[in-house]
């Protein structure tokens, strides 16, 4: 039987470096192959670019009104050149996807190979789809699970085995560091972790949450093709 394809992806979200360390530590430690979709730059940020064998990088930018990168789509693209020039991969903040975006993403970013902006819970067979435009072209990936919107679900999956049960094709997750570092599994985890102390070894003992979810990627590794993003292109053409 062959392995199964799963990609895990991490939106940094501007977290801390701390959080960002304790993650890829983590991945580093047990070889698990990642992509990350960066919002700032910072010495951690630097080791997820340099950690190549690893780690593919894509910028996370924020078109959103009052975005820190920029009130329009040249600025806030232009935040990121100077430390990622080419990159390879976007995945917008807030999920931002309109027909305006794509255009000019392939106009503006030649290196761009693939957007991962559309996010459909436990969506089966998902495959990247081309998207053309005047002779340029992108893949549109679909992600179907994540971290903090399993918060809402009736029934979330903090376990890499349920998850396969659940879904018979690749299955693209996506984290967040401050989730992981903190192994939230509700929004009043978040929130008790803005508002005061937390045990960390107790509440990274639960048996639920976004931490508990990424170990059992890790320990169910060997038995599943773990891949970066630009990998799942190859199964879509």
């Amino acid at each position: 039987m062959s392995k199964r394809n799963v990609y895990p992806t991490f939106d940094l979200d501007w977290a801390n470096e701390q959080q960002i360390n304790f993650l890829i530590d983590m991945l580093i430690e047990n070889k698990i192959k990642a992509t990350f979709f960066v919002t700032h730059y910072s010495e951690a940020v630097q080791k997820i670019i340099d950690k190549k064998e690893l780690f593919e990088v894509g910028i996370h930018p924020n078109f959103l009104e009052n975005s820190t990168h920029g009130k329009n789509f040249e600025v806030v693209i232009n935040y990121f050149k100077d430390w990622i020039p080419s990159p390879i991969g976007v995945r917008t903040h807030g999920l931002y996807n309109t027909s305006n975006y794509f255009i000019e993403i392939m106009k503006k970013c030649s290196s761009i190979q693939y957007d991962a902006s559309t996010y459909l819970p436990y969506a089966d067979n998902v495959r990247p789809y081309r998207f053309e435009y005047e002779g340029r072209s992108i893949y549109k990936i679909i992600f179907n699970w994540e971290d903090d919107l399993e918060f809402a679900v009736k029934k979330p999956i903090w376990h890499m085995n349920s998850l396969l049960e659940k879904i018979s094709g690749p299955i693209i997750l996506n984290f967040h560091p401050v989730h992981i570092f903190y192994n939230n599994a509700a929004k009043a985890d978040v929130l008790e972790a803005k508002t005061m102390d937390i045990d960390l070894t107790k509440r990274r003992a639960n048996f639920s949450g976004a931490l508990v979810m990424l170990n059992s990627l890790i320990a169910c590794k060997e038995n599943l093709n773990v891949g970066v993003l630009s990998e799942c292109i190859n199964f879509g053409k």
